[in-house]
């Protein structure tokens, strides 16, 4: 076989299948999740770094790890399903007990 009896590029490009209809909403859906997640986090962060390890509520101390007891967990003062949002000003960092009691 030479080299000239192969198919060029074009040619190759040409005879693919055709992507799905829905695939570039997919791919448009992971992107705008990717983008989402990363204010997410950015989020958080900013809220930590405001707390700087006191829950907001009582003072108490807490941790980023996963002792339940000394634990701190980013609230949403509004809830998101009311149309609260990822800002900082919209979240609150709480100890495990005042998280328990606002959710009660």
């Amino acid at each position: 076989m030479s080299l000239s009896s192969l198919p060029t590029l074009g040619e190759l490009q040409q005879q693919r299948r055709p992507t799905a209809k829905g695939a570039p909403r997919v791919v448009e859906r992971q992107a705008k999740k990717a983008a989402q997640g990363k204010r997410e986090r950015e989020a958080k962060a900013a809220v930590w770094k405001r707390a700087n390890g006191r829950c907001e509520r009582c003072g108490r101390q807490v941790t980023r790890g996963v002792d339940s007891l000394t634990a701190g967990h980013v609230h949403h003062r509004r809830k998101r399903s009311q149309g609260g949002t990822w800002q900082a000003k919209n979240l609150l960092c709480l100890c495990t007990f005042c998280h328990r009691e606002v959710h009660s």
